[in-house]
């Protein structure tokens, strides 16, 4: 079995965002520190799990400059054989739906039986790429999968859905099929040192990701929101208080 998880390298989440005078982009600070998107990482996880039940082959990809490449060689570090960076060229980093269709023209006819994903990033939260990308290729997928029973000889997953708190959907998916998993579905493991060590010799092989026109969504603007905090101090007697309080999820429209 073949498998592909989709991972993307995110800023850190301390970092202090801005937007430029038009609104138009948002500003990342230089000194920005990168790190793997941690819902990837439950994704890479899933994978690893079935190297180790089923000697799975597990290849990981990314889309970006060559700094992304750290988060690549921490997959490899955790245990994926393979990494792979797209080149998106100069300009602007491709949107969401732009990066699945890209992703989709490099992984086609490459054989993986099975895409994984984050179900969002931690800075987009988007939650469109895993269908987008299965879209592109053609084949079933489904989200916020929270169990998933690979039963390659019969050609399918069985995946388990989280709908809400308390109820979950059990789809039965055709392989090949592009599953975008739920945080929670697993504990992500350390690097061990022999796979840091065997990761610090490969290399992550690069291919150009060939961008088209008309796949982006387009941004009318962005704008900060203001960091103003607002408090109410309650006075009187308890019943009072409870009136003034009930007066004031009215006036919210919380009741």
């Amino acid at each position: 079995m073949n498998i592909l998880v989709c991972i993307k390298q995110v800023p850190d989440a301390e970092t202090v965002f801005g937007v430029s005078e038009d609104g138009t982009r948002v500003l990342i600070p230089g000194n920005a520190v990168y790190r793997l998107n941690r819902f990837d990482e439950y994704a890479l996880e899933e994978a690893l799990l079935l190297k180790d039940r089923a000697g799975a082959r597990v290849h990981a990809v990314s889309i970006g400059s060559p700094r992304v490449e750290s988060a690549l060689r921490r997959a490899m570090e955790m245990g994926a054989h393979a990494a792979y960076r797209l080149d998106p060229g100069s300009g602007e980093e491709p949107q969401t739906i732009e990066k699945a269709r890209l992703v989709a023209a490099w992984a086609a006819g490459r054989e993986y039986d099975l895409i994984l994903t984050g179900i969002m990033s931690e800075d987009s939260m988007s939650c469109m790429f895993a269908p987008a990308l299965a879209e592109h290729l053609g084949v079933s997928s489904a989200t916020a999968v929270m169990v998933l029973d690979v039963r390659q000889e019969e050609g399918m997953v069985v995946a388990e859905r989280e709908i809400d708190s308390s109820r979950r959907e059990v789809v039965t998916l055709a392989l090949p099929a592009v599953l975008a998993v739920q945080s929670g579905i697993n504990r992500p493991r350390y690097p061990s040192l022999s796979n840091v060590m065997r990761a610090k010799g490969q290399v992550i092989e690069t291919a150009s990701a060939a961008r088209g026109t008309g796949h982006a969504a387009p941004i009318s603007r962005f704008r900060e929101v203001s960091a103003r905090r607002e408090g109410r101090i309650l006075k009187g007697s308890p019943g009072e208080k409870a009136a003034a309080l009930c007066d004031y999820f009215h006036e919210a429209g919380v009741l």
